[in-house]
């Protein structure tokens, strides 16, 4: 039996949305901070930031990567993807992914995805453990990294094409199987791409943007 997973958009609603998060002004770089959490899935950071690397091969876009303990509220960024590690509730099972569990989401203000991004690490690691179970431990933390980096490009497509809409097929689709999660190549398909390009804000006037910061 082939379990069907459900990877999409929350639909949590912030009442005050962030200006620095509704109007991002550059189209280079994008700089996704990993909040670690107590580290537990730190060791998958590696392979999920390849992963996500490898999906995001846009031309005029460039994924930039730090992790929330080491960086300062000094420091500036165009534009700021947060992504959080999370240790989920209840883990799916073949009997419950038919209710589409989450396994990634994102915040939606109005019609505006923010930059904001969990992933249900605990989740991931039991829908896919059947999977990896026979794998060396690096194997094993390698295969999960993909597995995660997969949830969290599906959600970064959401917040650069700024839709909640999803594509039938590569890493904008609605729903995963597990060899999806863990098979080599899902990638964005063309459409995808001209959507992430047609939501890529231009360069300002004065072609110097205003810098986001972590205060």
């Amino acid at each position: 039996m082939v379990t069907v997973l459900l990877v999409l958009v929350s639909v949590a609603v912030v009442t005050q949305p962030l200006e620095a998060a509704l109007h991002p002004v550059d189209r280079g770089t994008v700089t996704v901070i990993l909040d670690l959490g107590e580290g537990r899935f730190a060791d998958l950071a590696p392979s999920l930031r390849q992963e996500v690397s490898a999906v995001f091969r846009i031309p005029g876009l460039r994924i930039s990567w730090r992790v929330l303990d080491e960086s300062t509220p000094s420091e500036q960024f165009e534009r700021l993807v947060l992504v959080r590690f999370l240790e989920a509730g209840p883990p799916a099972t073949e009997a419950t992914s038919t209710q589409y569990d989450r396994l990634g989401s994102v915040t939606q203000s109005n019609e505006a995805i923010l930059p904001f991004v969990d992933i249900a690490c605990d989740r991931v690691h039991h829908l896919v453990q059947e999977a990896i179970q026979d794998a060396t431990v690096a194997r094993q933390k390698e295969l999960l990294g993909r597995a995660c980096g997969r949830v969290l490009a599906h959600e970064l497509y959401h917040i650069l094409a700024q839709t909640s809409e999803h594509a039938n097929r590569g890493i904008a689709k609605a729903a995963f199987t597990r060899t999806d999660l863990l098979e080599p190549d899902l990638t964005l398909t063309n459409s995808s791409i001209r959507r992430i390009k047609r939501a890529m804000p231009a360069r300002n006037q004065h072609g110097s943007p205003p810098q986001l910061s972590l205060r």
